[in-house]
């Protein structure tokens, strides 16, 4: 378990690095990378217009750049916002609790339903039918829609992310769920008469547990990439909207900031979740 751990964590800082340095090289080869607006400002000294072609002759080295940046960020420094001039990691504290609630009642939502739902459809096979027929309609729905009617219904917000994520989870608790409950030992046990509960609980969700560990690590990430869409519609002050925002003004050190940071949660969830599901495992085995 240690190697595993050891392995997870190397693995994970290597994958930040190296998408911190993507989202940095992309950034640069953008069109209109070199133009800052700060310059075309009548009112800004050639004191300023120097010190602001200082700063962008900086980053004309992305590797040199991105060196220094690493060293930085190890130190808990991610530099300084272009746009609001201020340090990225106060910007990113002041609207991370925004985004965090948005994506912990969006996920709550979304597998609370789900979950609920995939087992409602393995023990009444007719209601699994409709609600096939109901996520199929709610995947053919544009996420960019669902976001609309809430902001023009003055909705929660949250609910939104919890539509968008719903109807996959559930397709993919209700397919692993089934899948337990049709195996020849749960048919067996049930044959015996078996208590549908103890029935559901030992031989439907049990088993599943290491797969749904998986599946939430994964479907973190699509909150993220939900949560950006939802924020900046909505005109949520959210991480999303700041990580929209930072691409649009051509801000390096925020866009590359940001990166990191979410890089960093999702590849920390990832590895908890993927690290409980082993645990699990070895629990079940007796190693």
């Amino acid at each position: 378990m240690r190697n595993v751990l050891l392995r997870r964590i190397i693995t994970s800082f290597i994958t930040l690095a190296l998408t911190g340095f993507a989202a940095a090289t992309l950034l640069r080869v953008a069109p209109g990378f070199d133009v800052d607006a700060r310059e075309l400002d009548s009112r800004a000294s050639a004191e300023t217009q120097q010190q602001i072609r200082a700063e962008r002759a900086g980053e004309s080295d992305i590797l040199a750049f991105y060196g220094r940046y690493l060293r930085g960020a190890l130190q808990g420094d991610l530099g300084q916002s272009r746009t609001y001039e201020v340090p990225v990691a106060g910007l990113i504290g002041e609207r991370l609790p925004v985004t965090l609630r948005l994506i912990g009642l969006g996920l709550t939502g979304a597998w609370t339903f789900a979950l609920a739902l995939a087992l409602a459809s393995v023990v009444w096979p007719a209601v699994g039918t409709g609600l096939n027929l109901l996520t199929a309609g709610m995947l053919a729905i544009p996420a960019g829609l669902v976001a609309l009617l809430i902001l023009l219904s003055q909705g929660p917000v949250a609910l939104g992310l919890a539509l968008a994520l719903f109807p996959r989870l559930f397709s993919y608790a209700r397919g692993l769920f089934q899948q337990n409950a049709d195996a020849g030992f749960a048919l067996a046990a049930r044959t015996r008469g078996l208590a549908s509960a103890r029935f559901l609980g030992r031989y439907v969700i049990w088993p599943a547990g290491p797969s749904l560990l998986a599946i939430l690590g994964l479907s973190v990430n699509g909150a993220f990439g939900g949560a950006i869409l939802l924020e900046t519609i909505c005109d949520l002050p959210g991480v999303g909207q700041l990580a929209l925002q930072a691409a649009l003004a051509r801000d390096l050190p925020l866009l590359v900031g940001m990166t990191l940071f979410v890089g960093a949660l999702t590849v920390s969830t990832n590895a908890l979740a993927e690290l409980s599901a082993q645990f699990i495992l070895r629990t079940r085995s007796g190693h």
